[in-house]
């Protein structure tokens, strides 16, 4: 597997797309595919074995509006 590389800045949160650079943009969409090719024979739960990521919440992306989600970040 390709190793993940510390080729972009570190954001805190990323939030809007704004926050991001299309090259930096790329590298996101780029690494989250060797990630997640990574992780194809894994079970769900299985901690990462690439030490960048350990311990790490990397992202959650929706697609649509959640009312779950939307209470969930609420309550939480």
């Amino acid at each position: 597997m390709k190793k993940i590389s510390r080729r972009i800045n570190i954001l805190s949160h990323f939030l809007e797309i704004e926050d991001v650079s299309f090259n930096d943009l790329g590298i996101i969409f780029e690494d989250s595919r060797s990630v997640k090719k990574s992780r194809a024979n894994m079970f769900k739960g299985t901690p990462d074995s690439i030490p960048a990521l350990r311990d790490c919440v990397v992202a959650l992306l929706f697609a649509k509006p959640s009312t779950r989600t939307r209470f969930s970040f609420e309550v939480g």
